[in-house]
């Protein structure tokens, strides 16, 4: 019988070697078949084991960044990255890149703590808080704000600067939450409960003409149009005005005050999420608003928004 035996290299590992030693033993052919299963079986589990190391070291290394690059180059990186989108608010909308001062909204939902707002008492008792001006004698809320849009089809009628301005005909630079302690602390009621009173918000705009000063109503410097959608199922018919502005007061997600992701002041379609919501029976439609031709000359006009409160109504 022929010598069957085989002696492993002196140059391989000795852990190669002991996965390797039951070759030099064996005698017989069942032996044989028999060592060799070991050692293919051994073999298979040392790549499989070195096929796992390599793996969990790509994904540390997909996970941490490249281990030999610096962490600024790691973020660089990933913030130039062309596929990413940008950040979703609470709602599922797309924010715009996000104010960098103070009190303002950093991140989806967050508000960077800044210092309490200072309430500045007017010599003819009015009240400034931040941007904004509260009269308690003619229960009034004014924020300063600047035309946004002249033309094109209107959502909004005010949002903030991180607001929706492509669809919105001024921008202010106030802070929500100075708007809303405004708005409470001339006692409005805001709407929560659906059928219970709260309070019904006049909308003015103010601006300084050549002329002196100007105030004209909401109604008289947007344009609403008629609505025509095929195939689709209107509401019901209107039993009650076009627009009715009610303060909504905005609402709270999981702890946080949506308008501050959002920026929404003053909506004119049906938009529970800001501050003061149109509750007429336009609200169900969001492509029939435009900016009334002729009233404002550029698109950086500053204008003084006013609002106050006409009486307290049900809203349907």
């Amino acid at each position: 019988m022929p010598n069957l035996s085989v002696s492993c290299s002196p140059v391989i590992a000795p852990s190669v070697r002991q996965a390797f030693a039951p070759c030099a033993t064996a005698g017989s052919r069942d032996g044989l078949w028999l060592s060799l299963f070991r050692v293919t079986l051994r073999i298979v589990l040392l790549l499989w084991v070195l096929f796992s190391d390599s793996q969990a070291s790509q994904m540390q290394a997909q996970e941490g960044g490249d281990a030999s690059r610096p962490a600024s180059e790691n973020a660089t990186s990933s913030s130039k990255d062309p596929g990413s989108s940008p950040p979703l608010s609470i709602t599922g909308k797309y924010l715009r890149e996000p104010p960098s001062s103070e009190g303002e909204r950093q991140s989806p939902g967050t508000v960077v703590p800044g210092p309490p707002p200072e309430v500045i008492q007017e010599e003819d008792g009015s009240l400034k808080i931040g941007l904004i001006h509260v009269d308690p004698v003619k229960k009034q809320v004014k924020i300063p704000a600047q035309v946004n849009m002249l033309t094109g089809p209107l959502e909004y009628f005010l949002v903030t600067e991180f607001g929706k301005r492509h669809e919105a005909m001024f921008l202010t630079h106030a802070s929500p939450v100075h708007i809303q302690a405004g708005c409470l602390l001339l006692g409005w009621q805001p709407h929560v409960t659906k059928g219970l009173p709260s309070s019904e918000i006049r909308i003015e705009v103010e601006w300084a003409a050549e002329d002196g000063m100007r105030r004209k109503g909401l109604e008289e410097v947007i344009t609403i149009g008629t609505h025509e959608r095929p195939n689709v199922d209107e509401p019901n018919q209107p039993t009650g005005p076009d627009l009715m502005f009610v303060f909504a007061g905005s609402r709270m997600h999981r702890g946080r005050w949506i308008v501050n992701d959002e920026g929404s002041i003053i909506s004119l379609m049906g938009d529970p999420y800001a501050i003061i919501d149109n509750a007429g029976y336009s609200r169900h439609y969001d492509d029939i608003y435009d900016p009334t031709e002729g009233v404002f000359s550029n698109e950086t006009m500053p204008v003084s928004i006013v609002l106050s409160m006409e009486a307290m109504k049900e809203v349907p």
